[in-house]
């Protein structure tokens, strides 16, 4: 298990550490937070940001989707110093984790 730990944390310090040593594009939409109501997606979108904040969603998150060049790091406690962080990479994700509080996404370089 803690080499499980470090392999996270190795992957999100390389993914953030490359992407803050470029110019971070702030407020690019890097993918949504998707939930249902009465068979319609709702879409909550998740930001490019310069630090970790508050993962808020105006219904249920069933699923997240992160987009082309974007990586995620999605947090359940609220400093943002999960020793285990959720990381997506380009894809969608089902089942998310209704505990996650904070997220950060980063556009990587091409």
């Amino acid at each position: 298990m803690h080499f499980l730990n470090f392999l996270a944390t190795l992957l999100a310090t390389l993914l953030f550490s490359t992407a803050l040593a470029n110019p971070v594009k702030l407020g690019e939409i890097c993918g949504f937070a998707i939930g249902r109501v009465d068979n319609d997606d709702i879409l909550n979108p998740l930001y490019s940001t310069a630090k970790c904040v508050p993962f808020e969603a105006t219904v249920p998150t069933e699923r997240i989707s992160v987009g082309p060049n974007c990586a995620c790091l999605f947090y359940k406690v609220k400093d943002c110093m999960d020793d285990l962080p959720f990381v997506v990479i380009e894809k969608d994700v089902e089942d998310v984790d209704p505990a996650i509080q904070n997220y950060a996404c980063h556009v990587m370089p091409h």
